[in-house]
């Protein structure tokens, strides 16, 4: 989990700070380090205080919750990335994001307060534990949001696979990736999540205080996995888009005007993303079909979602 590959030097360690790397570290080392806290108590030989151990259960549960929200955030900005800057999106994932936080942290917190009272450190079995039984209906007002977050997330990939052209499900395509990391992220957080809900009806509290644990470490590996997959797709082409030649469009979009046959929206998304997708030698010739699919061409009312729009966005993103 705390190997770094040469995608993550280069990305992490570049002068280049964004709001999607600093979510990306606390998300990828707070889990071990909070863990290895874990252990050090489960392991029985440090002796606790009652007050230490109510302490630490507040901020270890806040501390998951914040974690398991920035995993949505990140997962709301894969979604901006593949539909594109459509407002309709925005108001759906963000505030499902913010309702979804809303919600588990009201949950978490009123849990926290019906077990703060009784949690204390046993001494026979070395570890802090609580007698209280809270009822499964708090670890599912919990996980309830998450759950129906994470399904909003993989039927707005599976609507927009269904409303997208035959090249952007090539294997090893942009799109192609998303999608392919949205659905083993949705297979293994949604069961792991419904089985921490199952686990809690059955056995309670404390069991389920445990078993969120391989919640947390599969969240995390399986968001740091896409995350990176991301960051490496927009900073290569693939084999179906052509290299950029960025000094000879910019030399040849600045020289020029644009021609009366060229339409204004190919002409500035030229402009913009510095496609390597016209030629000065014929003003008469007319851009190649094959060029105008892989030009960055965004109408505002358009249905628009090609290779170089995802890794546009995702570039700006990350």
């Amino acid at each position: 989990m705390l190997t770094l590959s040469s995608t993550e030097r280069s990305w992490i360690w570049s002068n280049k700070v964004t709001l999607t790397k600093v979510l990306f570290l606390i998300n990828r080392y707070s889990a071990p380090i909070v863990m290895l806290a874990e252990i050090i108590q489960f392991s029985g030989r440090v002796t606790l205080s009652d007050d230490i151990c109510v302490i630490w259960l507040f901020f270890e549960a806040l501390w998951q919750s914040l974690s398991a929200l920035i995993v949505q955030f990140l997962l709301g900005l894969r979604m901006s990335a593949i539909w594109g800057s459509r407002p309709w999106t925005k108001f759906v994932l963000y505030g499902g994001c913010l309702v979804c936080a809303g919600a588990s942290i009201t949950s978490i917190s009123v849990a926290l307060a019906h077990v703060a009272s009784t949690y204390v450190y046993s001494p026979q079995l070395r570890i802090c534990y609580t007698t209280e039984s809270l009822g499964p209906w708090l670890w599912g007002a919990f996980f309830l949001p998450i759950m129906l977050f994470d399904l909003l997330i993989f039927l707005l990939t599976i609507w927009h696979a269904a409303l997208g052209r035959v090249e952007h499900r090539r294997k090893g395509s942009l799109t192609y990736m998303m999608w392919r990391d949205g659905a083993i992220y949705f297979a293994l957080i949604f069961a792991s999540e419904l089985a921490c809900v199952v686990v809690s009806a059955i056995w309670g509290f404390n069991k389920t205080m445990i078993f969120k644990f391989a919640v947390w470490t599969i969240q995390n590996v399986v968001i740091s996995h896409m995350t990176l997959n991301l960051v490496e797709a927009s900073q290569r082409p693939t084999k179906h888009e052509p290299e950029r030649s960025s000094s000879f469009t910019t030399k040849w979009t600045s020289r020029f005007s644009k021609p009366l046959w060229i339409p204004h929206r190919v002409w500035v998304a030229c402009r913009i993303c510095e496609l390597p997708t016209l030629t000065t030698h014929n003003p008469t010739e007319r851009i190649t079909e094959s060029a105008r699919d892989e030009s960055y061409a965004v109408d505002a009312d358009a249905d628009v979602s090609n290779a170089r729009h995802g890794r546009y966005m995702v570039a700006t993103l990350y």
